[in-house]
């Protein structure tokens, strides 16, 4: 039997803005299906320069958390994570209460340090292995961003990264879940991050060879209109029995091929769908989709972009929107991956 999750606290920062309350006006202000990337780089590529627009997030509040001296040597991949888990702690009013040495972090990425790997190899490249960068080194590896936000905020709990592409967010969960139900921690800071650079534009440019799209359109699945985007969203997650429910629950969670049982699930509630514009994934969505109606599927990726760990900014994005008429019910956050697996999370 699943044991339910009560969400205390969401922190997200994106190409939206900062905190709670600029998320929580994006959504009442933004129409559905809608939304616009905040920022846009030019990129030099085989076939000519080409300008992206993409989804672009500011860490820079966590100095308002965190000492400049102590952000020296962290990375925005690392910076993303940790204002977002102190935004977390913070909207919880646990920052002073939640004890240390029972509390996890467990953090989903599809995309990793990447912006640092690639800096670091281009270092070797120059200067050799000898007198390669150790500080680049270091915040290279996927792990970076869990490790510093243990150091940062503090905790002295358990540690994980999860990094699955497109299934890290439900990975993460199950873990969370996992930690939660056996007793080993009372309370779970469960986030995701990614982050955006050049070698993901040229990538981008490379594989879709389109003019870059000027908005997702993620129930236009004939057509590539995704767009990158970074941030990070974090969760306080802990049992439902030891706190109050604060956002709502986590009530159960489904990860498998799509079978009679999923379309059965889906067919009875609201969907939060996870479909951010790229076209290998949109037929699958459309065929799962199928049976239901179009005013029950709802999708929040053009407000933050496109990026593989994305389904905790679904969650928190559906939380902070139930209060409004449309999502006054149970729903569902679904993701699909290349391989047609399917992502269930339900939340009440």
């Amino acid at each position: 039997m699943f044991e339910r999750m009560a969400v205390r606290g969401i922190g997200v920062v994106g190409g939206f803005g900062c905190g709670n309350q600029a998320f929580h006006h994006a959504l009442n202000t933004t129409p559905q299906g809608c939304g616009c990337p905040n920022d846009c780089v030019s990129i030099e590529t085989s076939y000519g320069p080409y300008t992206w627009p993409i989804y672009r997030a500011d860490d820079s509040p966590l100095q308002e958390f965190v000492p400049k001296r102590k952000l020296r040597r962290t990375n925005k991949f690392s910076r993303l994570a940790t204002l977002a888990a102190y935004l977390a702690l913070k909207d919880a009013a646990d920052s002073l209460k939640t004890d240390v040495e029972r509390t996890a972090v467990i953090i989903a990425t599809g995309y990793g340090a990447s912006s640092t790997t690639f800096k670091f190899l281009d270092n070797v490249i120059l200067e050799g292995d000898s007198l390669a960068s150790p500080t680049l080194f270091s915040n290279s590896v996927h792990s970076s961003a869990a490790s510093n936000v243990t150091i940062l905020l503090p905790t002295h709990g358990p540690c994980l990264t999860v990094t699955q592409f497109e299934m890290s967010g439900v990975a993460a969960v199950f873990n969370a879940h996992a930690w939660l139900q056996q007793r080993r921690v009372d309370a779970v800071l469960l986030g995701c991050v990614d982050e955006i650079n050049d070698v993901l534009l040229y990538s981008y440019q490379n594989f879709f060879k389109n003019q870059p799209p000027e908005n997702i359109e993620p129930f236009s699945y004939k057509r590539q209109t995704a767009i990158p985007g970074e941030g990070a969203a974090f969760l306080l997650l802990t049992r439902e029995e030891d706190s109050d429910i604060g956002y709502g629950c986590i009530s159960d969670v489904v990860w498998n091929k799509p079978d009679d049982t999923i379309v059965d699930l889906i067919s009875r509630q609201r969907i939060i769908s996870a479909a951010s514009g790229h076209k290998l994934c949109g037929h699958k969505y459309k065929t799962l989709f199928q049976n239901i109606p179009p005013q029950d599927i709802f999708s929040f990726t053009p407000l933050y972009g496109s990026m593989p760990s994305a389904q905790i900014f679904d969650i928190a994005a559906a939380l902070l929107a139930q209060t409004k008429e449309v999502l006054s019910r149970p729903f569902v956050s679904v993701k699909m991956d290349r391989s047609d697996s399917a992502a269930l999370i339900n939340l009440t």
